[in-house]
Parts: C-alpha cells; structure tokens; sequence
C-alpha cells in the first residue's frame, strides 16, 4: 500500500470515527420515544464504551495522516533543495564545462 492510499485511509477513518458519537446519539433520539425503547442508563453505559474505543482509533489515524503529511512536506522540501543545488550548479558552470560533460 503506498503513502497516498494509506494517508487517504487515515484521513477518512478520523472523519468517520468523529461522527459516528453523532450517528449514535441521532439514533437513540427516535428510539427513546418508542414503547419499548432502550433505558438510558443502559445506552449511555454502552455509549461511554464505545466513546473511549472512538476516540482511540480517531487519534490514531490522525496521528498517522499527521504524521505521513509531514514526511511528504519533508520529502517535497528536500527534494526542491536538490532540484535547485542542481540548477545552480548547471547555470554557474561555463559554457566549457556543460560541452565537455554532455558530449
């Protein structure tokens, strides 16, 4: 799996891991009405469980989409560093030099 795939699948899975408390809480508004609905302290038992393993996997992955954007800010940098050593080395060498290096 290359950095762009794996950084799209950690950008994601912190988006979705934010709003699934949402999606939670939206479906337990309705359920609560019914007749035989959930009790509250039940729901909200299993919610704050679900809430803590949430909150794990959305800072990981945004540790890890932090993380791979930063190494490729790095890497871009780095590789504009050598990008621009080699054009001034090509533009200060005179005219003799760059004959006699490419043929």
């Amino acid at each position: 799996m290359d950095r762009t795939t794996l950084r799209g699948i950690a950008f994601w899975t912190t988006v979705v891991a934010h709003l699934m408390p949402l999606m939670i809480s939206a479906i337990y508004a309705p359920a609560s009405f019914s007749p035989f609905g959930i009790s509250g302290e039940a729901f909200f038992r299993v919610k704050s469980m679900f809430s803590l393993f949430v909150s794990v996997v959305s800072v990981g992955s945004l540790l890890v989409y932090l993380g791979l954007v930063h190494y490729d800010l790095m890497t871009a940098q780095r590789l504009s560093e050598h990008a621009r050593d080699y054009l001034i080395r090509d533009l200060t060498q005179s005219s003799e030099e760059n004959k006699s290096h490419h043929g």
